[in-house]
């Protein structure tokens, strides 16, 4: 029988998935957002206590009508390193119908497989593929800007209509607040221009503690300055307690070579970005 965890045993739940790394990664790092911000957007349940097996990170209810009312996708996580059978069973005691559209974020294989064959004639699920990347030695990982009229900064309240229009996913009122509360709360790192503040590269971090929205201005491009905030972002979230780790879309072979240069695949699993549509 599942059970949903109090606040007061996230932090054994964390302990336990990331002894399961780099697989539980998007999920550990769910847990220390919450640990971190206290946004109270998620219930997280297990399958057992304290030795969990499968762990979801479904939204409460004030999100869904949040959501609902002001438009947006709800995402949720699962993870699970137990049997299919198993696997399915936990999705289903969760509570997860596929009645109406639902969003998965960076699951594993096995999840999807499960999320799939539990769907297959009530509607269709489209997925992003994607590779985990990671920066996990101890050394300085931040690269210092030496070029006049440059600055390192953290993006700021006024940046996010910019941040907003380069994501490839943005544009929306929905991203713009999304992105706002990321700057809010989170990490980020940008190289700026002393004299009119404007921004040559960006990067910053999101709900699961994962490295993103990584942009470089076009006329800016070829000049080390993505790796520069890749590095520079790095250095912040171990600062944080946090493991640097990001996602690159498996045929997106421009950031794949900039994530090889600056980092190292953590492992060979595919990690995807699920959308489940029901029948009409």
């Amino acid at each position: 029988m599942v059970m949903k965890l109090s606040k007061s045993q996230l932090a054994g739940a964390l302990a336990t998935l990331k002894k399961k790394t780099p697989q539980s990664l998007p999920m550990c790092g769910v847990i220390q957002a919450e640990l971190i911000v206290g946004w109270d957007w998620y219930d997280f349940i297990v399958d057992k206590w304290p030795d969990l097996t499968c762990i979801a990170a479904t939204p409460q209810e004030w999100l869904v009508k949040h959501k609902a009312n002001n438009g947006g996708d709800v995402w949720m996580n699962i993870f699970s390193c137990s049997s299919d059978a198993s696997t399915a069973a936990f999705i289903e005691q969760c509570g997860i119908k596929f009645k109406n559209a639902l969003f998965f974020s960076a699951i594993q294989d096995n999840v999807l497989r499960c999320l799939r064959k539990m769907s297959s004639s009530l509607g269709s699920i489209r997925t992003s593929p994607c590779h985990i990347f990671g920066i996990d030695g101890s050394a300085n990982m931040i690269k210092d800007v030496n070029f006049d009229g440059l600055m390192f900064d953290e993006l700021r309240q006024s940046d996010v209509d910019y941040v907003n229009s380069t994501w490839t996913f943005g544009g929306s009122k929905q991203t713009k607040e999304l992105i706002s509360n990321y700057v809010e709360v989170f990490p980020s790192s940008c190289i700026r221009d002393k004299e009119n503040n404007s921004i040559y590269a960006h990067m910053m971090v999101t709900r699961d503690l994962s490295m993103g929205m990584l942009h470089v201005a076009e006329s800016k491009r070829r000049l080390g300055y993505g790796s520069i905030v890749i590095n520079n972002l790095a250095a912040k979230v171990k600062a944080i307690g946090g493991m640097p780790f990001w996602f690159v879309v498996e045929d997106n072979l421009a950031s794949l070579a900039l994530s090889e240069r600056n980092g190292k695949k953590l492992c060979d699993d595919i990690f995807s970005w699920a959308r489940f549509e029901p029948n009409k």
